[in-house]
């Protein structure tokens, strides 16, 4: 192969890092191809890994060398792949490369310090596309994992060549300006119309609020909007979904109003359901081998430093052996706290927000905001005291179907 210009080498991402730039992608697939025809380099399925922690020093198998470039970039200076298979180039040749070299910075932040999350869930599955070909005997993901990868890749091309945003981050950062300025629907349509404006060649921006739900709607983060008695003896849900009234205190459900085409209940939850999310953390190469760190990491002295190293957690082992003998089964905690969401502390009003978290992850993770899963807010204004379980149940009834069922899961990380 020719050494051709490989600028592309110290030109790993956008600006601010988000997102590998198409022609690294492309470039490093070129380097894997490489690989894959040079048999002399390889030693039982492993080459050497070219990447800026490695060093070259790791011989390894070419789907992991693949993630550590996305992850790393290339060593400084390999612009012949000498270790490869490549020849040492001629004179002419060094003199461009040498040119390529000044003109290129090196990027000193890794990769995984300030990357986008659903582009980094593209990769994995861009990653595992290839570890299927080249490893045949690899298990298939299941067909929610197949499709949840499939939608991910669609949405998260480039608005526009060069461009550091997808449909699925620009929907996103719209969503969440929106929430955060509380904006109404009708500005937010206006912005999105906008943007399409100032573009004059044909772009994927979302049109409208609707457009952008849509898009991370696919994604399968769902809610679910149950309502609630006013005095919180009971949630309709289930076999009581369709009550008009409350079988304990006899209040009404809905608010009356003269418009009869849209009911208004005087009390809602919005629960977001924990499955999903789970499934998730194995869905995800940032995550997937993190979720085995409460088995890989057994202490035996007596400092605590995590769940996993106290004595409920080795009680509940030894009570439930079938459950610990497989690490990647989830470990929960749930917790929840009253706060004030008044800024005026004369209007007394709380709510309870709860929340789960993992505990397979190490401490470093499992205490960070983006694994503290919210699952639902237990509506105000009074503490909920013994009641509070009555706003549990659509959570208990995941739990207890995690516990006597389980659920298909792809992991990434096993491939399995």
């Amino acid at each position: 192969m020719k050494n051709q210009n490989r600028s592309w080498m110290y030109d790993r991402t956008y600006d601010q890092r988000r997102g590998l730039k198409p022609s690294f992608i492309k470039g490093v697939n070129e380097f894997v191809d490489v690989c894959t025809r040079t048999h002399e380099f390889l030693k039982g399925g492993l080459v050497r890994c070219p990447c800026a922690r490695c060093q070259s020093g790791t011989f390894k198998q070419l789907v992991d060398i693949k993630i550590d470039l996305y992850t790393h970039g290339f060593k400084p200076n390999y612009w012949v792949w000498i270790e490869h298979g490549e020849e040492i180039p001629t004179e002419n040749q060094i003199r461009i490369e040498e040119d390529i070299e000044s003109s290129s910075e090196l990027d000193g932040v890794t990769w995984e310090e300030n990357f986008d999350r659903y582009h980094e869930m593209v990769v994995d599955a861009l990653q595992l596309e290839f570890h299927m070909y080249m490893q045949p005997t690899v298990e298939e993901p299941n067909r929610d994992a197949k499709r949840f990868y499939d939608l991910l890749d669609s949405v998260s091309k480039p608005l526009w060549e060069n461009c550091i945003h997808s449909r699925l981050s620009l929907a996103s950062r719209m969503l969440s300006i929106k929430s955060e300025g509380n904006q109404s629907q009708g500005s937010f349509d206006q912005w999105a119309t906008l943007f399409r404006e100032m573009q004059t060649t044909p772009n994927e921006i979302p049109a409208n609020y609707y457009e952008a739900k849509k898009i991370v709607f696919q994604l399968g983060f769902k809610e679910v909007k149950i309502d609630c008695c006013v005095n919180g003896c009971m949630i309709y849900y289930k076999e009581e979904k369709d009550l008009r009234q409350c079988k304990f205190c006899g209040e009404q459900r809905f608010k009356p109003r003269k418009e009869k085409n849209k009911e208004v209940p005087y009390k809602r939850i919005h629960y977001l359901p924990l499955i999903p999310r789970l499934q998730r953390l194995y869905a995800s190469m940032s995550t997937a081998p993190h979720m085995l760190w409460h088995h890989q990491n057994r202490r035996n002295d007596d400092v605590m430093t995590h769940p996993s190293h106290g004595e409920a957690w080795k009680h509940f082992d030894t009570k439930h052996p079938h459950f610990a003998s497989e690490p990647r089964n989830v470990r929960l905690g749930l917790c929840s706290d009253g706060f004030s969401p008044n800024v005026h502390f004369s209007t007394p009003y709380s709510c309870w927000p709860v929340i789960v978290t993992p505990y397979n992850l190490p401490p470093h993770m499992c205490m960070k905001d983006p694994f503290l899963f919210l699952t639902c807010i237990i509506p105000g204004k009074e503490n909920p005291k013994a009641k509070s379980d009555v706003y549990l149940q659509p959570l208990i009834d995941e739990l207890k179907e995690l516990w006597d069922e389980g659920v298909l899961t792809y992991d990434i990380h096993s491939k399995s």
